[in-house]
């Protein structure tokens, strides 16, 4: 028989949503618990959650470099959602070391 290919992108569009919401509440779960998003790769889960968050900083770029450019899985409502839980998309390396000096300080501080 013939592949419905309409059918099979829809399946796979769809997979693929389902994937990326269930990342994204993971990086948001991540958030509330820590308070940030710097993410150590130490371990299998937070490397992915670091890799999802380079692929999406790639994409951006992408988009904002072609705007509208068409089979971009970076929606708008996904940047808005990402950039509700605080998710920088063009991080400096400077602010990142600030922050992690404020996240340590802060740990310290707690551990007195």
């Amino acid at each position: 028989g013939t592949i419905n290919l309409k059918a099979f992108t829809e399946k796979e569009y769809k997979k693929n949503d389902q994937r990326w919401v269930k990342t994204f509440e993971k990086l948001k779960q991540y958030r509330e618990m820590h308070g940030n998003l710097i993410i150590p790769s130490k371990d299998r889960e937070t490397k992915r959650l670091n890799d999802w968050m380079r692929e999406r900083r790639r994409e951006y770029r992408e988009l904002n470099a072609s705007p509208g450019l068409e089979n971009s899985n970076l929606t708008q409502d996904r940047i808005d959602a990402l950039k509700a839980i605080g998710f920088d998309f063009n991080p400096k390396v400077e602010n990142r070391f600030d922050e992690i000096w404020n996240k340590r300080l802060h740990e310290l501080r707690q551990y007195k």
